[in-house]
């Protein structure tokens, strides 16, 4: 990471991060599911769009909606969004503006093609 972000840019990066593979872990039992982070931005996307779901929408429930609002500012706080590059051999963070050209491109290419926002 930069040492030249503030330092509150920097934890949330990494609060990010931690989050993420966190998620990756519990949901597929691995450290970095493929695509992770274009799975993990429609959640965001899907929370944006409609953050007043109602708890009884089987299709998002509450745990979904409170991971993807996490999510959702970490990101904002961090200005950035981790991606597994493919020749790369670890995450890497990315500003969101990058973020963002990058999932209209390949997000979209896998079947992710919420990505727009």
């Amino acid at each position: 990471m930069n040492d030249d972000l503030p330092l509150q840019r920097t934890a949330a990066r990494h609060a990010l991060r931690m989050c993420m593979e966190f998620i990756s872990e519990d949901r597929w039992c691995a450290g970095w599911h493929i695509g992770l982070e274009c799975m993990l931005w429609r959640d965001v996307h899907d929370w944006r769009a409609n953050p007043a779901l109602s708890s009884e929408d089987e299709a998002f429930p509450d745990s979904a909606r409170a991971v993807a609002r996490t999510l959702s500012w970490l990101a904002e706080q961090a200005d950035g969004w981790w991606i597994w590059p493919r020749e790369g051999d670890g995450p890497r963070v990315v500003s969101m503006s990058e973020w963002r050209a990058i999932c209209d491109l390949h997000c979209g290419a896998i079947g992710y093609p919420c990505c727009k926002s």
